[in-house]
């Protein structure tokens, strides 16, 4: 850490070769908002050389994703009032319509995936890829788990203002699905505990004492079957809509 914030704090300049952790302060912005470089170092003229060979300057849309929204979803405990995760969804939503390189986009996509932002229809704030948005047989084959459900009227405002299309783009691209998730399996087992059809084709190999195994199941598919709640119609919605997307 060799440069000193408003906050007393001292810090990097860069979280990386290509992110800026520090900027030149905003004359409308609190100094807890960003990681602003003390007020000292604006008198001296060697420093404000300094900062500009280092590419400082004030922070612009992405850096205010980096260093005010992000940090807000990643911290524990955090309460998030409603008005503002609309108001964040709005802004990411918004920028990232702004960006015309798709490099940037992903980018964009890979830094909020992994973050609580999106609210179910129970209120629960979860990650994206743990969510589905769900139309009739959908919900009936997930049992109407609300837990892990979008909450599209929560989000109305902003499916109207980009339409419905371009907001479903956005969060599928997040991670959140419209169809049954595939999910993977990993074993590992000795080579003694598989089933002995299995053991029997592996016996011949020599020096072979564990097995790895890379499995793939249709999320809640024996949890539906369990309750016995098909009907022709869900088949139908399996056979027909579901499994052809993993081919």
């Amino acid at each position: 850490p060799i440069i000193k914030l408003q906050t007393g704090d001292w810090v990097a300049p860069y979280t990386n070769t290509l992110t800026p952790n520090v900027f030149l302060p905003l004359s409308n912005t609190s100094n807890k908002e960003y990681n602003f470089i003390h007020k000292e170092y604006l008198n001296d003229e060697n420093a404000k050389v300094f900062f500009t060979e280092l590419g400082i300057g004030i922070p612009d849309k992405n850096d205010y994703i980096r260093q005010i929204i992000i940090k807000k979803y990643t911290k524990e405990d955090e309460y998030i009032e409603d008005s503002e995760l609309l108001s964040d969804l709005d802004f990411l939503l918004s920028y990232y319509l702004e960006l015309t390189e798709e490099e940037n986009k992903d980018k964009l996509i890979n830094l909020l995936t992994d973050n609580s932002l999106l609210s179910t229809e129970n209120s629960e704030i979860l990650k994206p890829r743990v969510l589905y948005i769900a139309d009739k047989m959908l919900r009936q084959f997930i049992d109407n788990d609300k837990k892990i459900i979008l909450d599209e009227d929560f989000y109305k405002g902003i499916i109207n203002k980009y339409k419905k299309d371009v907001f479903v783009e956005f969060i599928r691209k997040l991670g959140v699905s419209t169809i049954p998730k595939i999910e993977k399996k990993h074993f590992k087992e000795s080579l003694y505990s598989l089933p002995k059809t299995i053991s029997q084709q592996l016996s011949d190999l020599e020096n072979v004492s564990e097995w790895n195994i890379l499995d793939y199941s249709l999320s809640h598919f024996a949890e539906s079957l369990l309750k016995r709640n098909w009907s022709k119609e869900l088949s139908v919605y399996i056979w027909n809509k579901v499994l052809p997307n993993y081919k």
